[in-house]
């Protein structure tokens, strides 16, 4: 009744439908808030997750560095004893290739002294 008697009022209509707007926007901002917190939270639900897997990510890669020195140094330390063993077989060729010419010279020696 009241609204009733305020739409006869001249201007009145025109607030009440102002006023009917006013409270479907206001409707719908409540809306929109409902729906930013929610994108909100799975924002800061997704931003946890992803740093979460940057930091796993950065620890294994930490890790994966670290083996690769591993390999690295392991690497280099074989490469050394390897330098080591083929420098000691040179040297076992030289030396058994010395001994071979003295005996070969001992015997060539021997055996021109017995055909005299």
């Amino acid at each position: 009744m009241l609204v009733a008697s305020l739409t006869a009022i001249p201007g009145c209509s025109y607030l009440l439908d102002e006023r009917a707007q006013l409270q479907q926007a206001i409707s719908r901002l409540a809306q929109l808030k409902q729906e930013a917190n929610a994108l909100a939270l799975t924002n800061s639900q997704l931003t946890a997750s992803f740093e979460a897997t940057e930091v796993e990510i950065r620890t294994k890669l930490k890790e994966a560095e670290l083996s690769l020195t591993k390999a690295n140094d392991e690497a280099n330390r074989i490469k050394a004893l390897a330098q080591i063993e083929v420098e000691q077989a040179i040297n076992d060729a030289a030396e058994i290739e010395s001994q071979a010419k003295r005996d070969a010279a001992t015997i060539k020696n021997q055996a021109e002294e017995e055909k005299q």
